[in-house]
């Protein structure tokens, strides 16, 4: 059971690390391409501080979310999926004794 919870808490890491890059280079779009979008949900500046994941967080899961690319609004979601996946994963393989 151990090797298994090793994997998915990889694949987990993997996925987070690629979504988190590719949620900065979707903001970073939207900075340039629609600013009023980002400022409406609290992004004022594309940064990895608090508010940043606020604002992610409301484009993702609010009616915001309308207003992005479908591919954009996956990619939030995904981002928040795999963010909270993450400590449960790590949880279980501290359970696990690993």
């Amino acid at each position: 059971m151990t090797p298994l919870l090793l994997l998915t808490a990889a694949v987990i890491s993997a996925g987070l690390l690629t979504t988190t890059l590719l949620v900065h280079m979707a903001a970073l779009r939207l900075e340039r391409t629609n600013p009023s979008l980002l400022h409406s949900v609290g992004i004022v500046r594309v940064d990895w501080w608090f508010r940043f994941y606020r604002g992610v967080w409301r484009l993702a899961f609010s009616s915001s979310a309308h207003a992005l690319a479908k591919r954009d609004r996956v990619l939030m979601r995904s981002f928040w999926i795999f963010y909270i996946l993450l400590p449960v994963a790590l949880g279980a393989l501290k359970l696990s004794g690993r």
